[in-house]
């Protein structure tokens, strides 16, 4: 069985959700020590299961959030990307006010649309305003 260790940059609850929810043995921060993974790819070697500090708070806010199902989570990157193009942004625009490519600003919509259960940009931004996903 192969087990994966993730080490992210995001601060977001919503993929350290994602990641465990997929099986992933370790969620940690890219800044995390090389003890403390030599550490967690034993433990996780072991059947344990490791989640940095800093993602418990919010990953427990993603699962309340998610079991109340009371509306879609869309991670900070997503509600940023989606509200950006409620206010009239482009994908060129958006990737290039936030520094990304446009193809990492076109899978932050395409999740937000998969989250949102639609298929456009119009129906993403107009469910995301009324569920006040976005303003």
């Amino acid at each position: 069985m192969t087990e994966l260790l993730e080490l992210t940059g995001l601060t977001e609850s919503g993929p350290a959700y994602d990641a465990v929810a997929m099986g992933a043995g370790a969620y940690l921060a890219k800044d995390t020590t090389g003890e403390e993974i030599c550490e967690a790819i034993v433990a996780v070697a072991h059947g344990r299961t490791v989640i940095g500090e800093r993602f418990l708070e919010g990953l427990a806010t993603e699962i309340r959030l998610r079991e109340r199902g009371d509306r879609p989570t869309l991670t900070d990157r997503e509600r940023e990307v989606l509200g950006m193009t409620a206010e009239g942004g482009s994908v060129a625009r958006v990737a290039g006010q936030l520094h990304l490519s446009e193809a990492t600003v076109k899978t932050h919509l395409h999740h937000a649309y998969e989250k949102l259960d639609v298929s456009d940009r119009a129906a993403a931004v107009a469910k995301g305003m009324r569920l006040g996903l976005i303003e």
